[in-house]
């Protein structure tokens, strides 16, 4: 996902050319992060009876086997130079050996309300990392448009989940981890531009879901050997194979070729229609109240995204 890491200074990245409507990619990411939103509900569910380790190593699995899948059918080359070897290695323990743990272990030991909120701050370490690192062109009005949208995530959560958000002892452990995996997604989506945008995007997608493949399944070696498999039922391996198959392989292609496409920071700004998006689930299939949180808080939102595209 980035280049290999050096002390050297680096030079500013040329800011791509954005168009002024929205286009393919535009409603592609917008999808993309639908699918998240949707997808985070369901790993919640699941992790509630299924150790978490497990769930991570049985859900990239069917991802790595629906993107290999995916690859003979459409006859794609897998072969990368041997200088991309290792930024991919870097990309891939940084986006699944450090950051699918901590986001997974983080949501199974706090609230959904905690673990979106602290999410969400994602973005922003983007926008702050390419300023320190200076890898970036990022303008005081995509820094703006960020914050106008990190207010509309604010807004919905704070609104749909008001009473529910604790910070307490029996939540804080997962509390600090997602912090924590929060400045790793950062991390993950900076270590992943420089392959993404120097060969394929799927080719790139497919290595990354391999290490990660690996990793998890090196990780949860432990709860898999004590593994209650009467826990994995007909609707939870369905889940599984939506979080691994449409939510990490789909999004995962769509969301990278916008790294490669529209570089971190602003690819990155999607990711503020997840919490906008299990708002909406809860109203339409939980059946809880529709607020006026919601529509000024998405508001908010989409006003950010259209002031980072613009930028």
């Amino acid at each position: 996902m980035t280049r290999v890491i050096s002390s050297a200074p680096l030079p500013a990245a040329k800011t791509p050319t954005v168009p002024a409507t929205l286009s393919r990619l535009d409603l592609a990411l917008v999808f993309a992060g639908l699918l998240w939103g949707t997808n985070y509900v369901v790993s919640k569910a699941v992790t509630d009876t299924v150790p978490p380790s497990v769930y991570n190593a049985l859900r990239f699995s069917a991802a790595t086997i629906a993107m290999y899948v995916l690859i003979r059918v459409r006859h794609i080359d897998l072969a990368l130079p041997r200088k991309e070897w290792l930024p991919v290695l870097i990309a891939s323990l940084v986006s699944y050996a450090l950051y699918q743990p901590l986001f997974i272990n983080g949501l199974h030991n706090t609230t959904v309300a905690n673990s979106v909120l602290i999410l969400t701050a994602g973005p922003v370490w983007v926008v702050l990392f390419n300023l320190w690192r200076n890898q970036e062109r990022v303008t005081r009005a995509c820094i703006l448009g960020m914050m106008i949208a990190l207010v509309g995530v604010a807004v919905v959560i704070v609104g749909r989940y008001a009473g529910q958000i604790a910070l307490s002892g029996s939540t804080l452990s997962g509390d600090t981890m997602t912090l924590v995996a929060s400045v790793v997604w950062a991390g993950a989506l900076l270590t992943s531009r420089g392959p993404l945008r120097r060969n394929g995007n799927i080719a790139v997608t497919f290595w990354l879901l391999f290490g990660g493949l690996i990793t998890q399944w090196v990780i949860g070696i432990p709860a898999l050997a004590t593994m209650d498999w009467h826990l994995i039922t007909p609707p939870t391996i369905l889940a599984m194979l939506y979080s691994g198959v449409i939510s990490v392989v789909v999004g995962s292609i769509i969301f990278n070729y916008g790294i490669a496409k529209l570089g971190a920071a602003r690819a990155s700004v999607y990711s503020y229609l997840q919490p906008l998006t299990a708002a909406t689930l809860a109203v339409l299939l939980l059946h809880e109240t529709f607020t006026p949180w919601l529509i000024v808080g998405g508001a908010f939102v989409f006003v950010g995204v259209a002031m980072v595209r613009r930028t």
